[in-house]
């Protein structure tokens, strides 16, 4: 995996929302949309679906034409991805190797893409952590840190960041008012704005032009260019 071009390089980003390893979404969606659309380089934000039964899925990611980051949400395998990560050498930038042209972007990681710079932050709180089993489908890794936000802010100003989940600040669309939500979920939403608080600590100095998240639907490109971003 070469990882992104070099900087101050003009690219096209590809940025894919939670894919939850559904296999025949990368080859009927992502894959024609890189080509279509001259893609240098797929972001995929979270959920990504790193699980152990999940071959078909990963195998069509890292097939990929161009070098592929994700970044981890709040519904992966985290047991799984934490002993690859801690097994694997890391590239040069930080990014860890997923075989193919697949990387994984570890919490409080800036990389230069074309001439922006961009910070990376997965993770979220599950509102349906009480309906999941520990150890089995979830995980406290999930939650966002306050180490992973020093990591973070140690980067200072950024031009992107790009999380799972979405600053207090903004609303999510399609969410369901509270009132109507199953109750096991209503007992996680404290947790859940915690956690968005989190990344709000995250994107206060950091200040970025662009924030790209789960809330993003669909692939969605956006140009980098040695002046920013457009």
């Amino acid at each position: 995996m070469g990882g992104p071009p070099a900087d101050n390089v003009r690219m096209r980003v590809l940025f894919v929302g939670d894919t939850h390893a559904n296999a025949g979404f990368w080859p009927t969606y992502v894959t024609p949309a890189v080509e279509a659309n001259d893609v240098d380089l797929v972001v995929q934000v979270g959920d990504f679906g790193w699980w152990p039964h999940a071959n078909v899925f990963l195998n069509s990611a890292r097939r990929t034409p161009v070098p592929t980051l994700f970044i981890d949400g709040n519904h992966e395998h985290f047991r799984q991805l934490r002993t690859i990560v801690e097994h694997m050498e890391p590239n040069a930038d930080g990014t860890v190797p997923m075989g193919g042209n697949l990387a994984f972007v570890p919490r409080g990681t800036m990389l230069r893409v074309g001439g922006s710079r961009v910070l990376f932050c997965g993770g979220a709180h599950s509102i349906d952590k009480l309906t999941r089993k520990p150890d089995m489908t979830w995980w406290a890794d999930e939650d966002v840190t306050d180490a992973d936000v020093a990591a973070c802010v140690a980067h200072g100003r950024v031009d992107v960041l790009v999380c799972h989940d979405a600053p207090n600040r903004w609303s999510i669309p399609g969410v369901a008012d509270s009132n109507r939500m199953p109750g096991r979920w209503r007992a996680e939403l404290a947790a859940c704005h915690e956690g968005r608080q989190q990344i709000t600590r995250v994107s206060m100095p950091s200040s970025p032009a662009c924030s790209s998240t789960a809330t993003t639907t669909g692939p969605t490109a956006v140009r980098s260019t040695p002046g920013g971003v457009n």
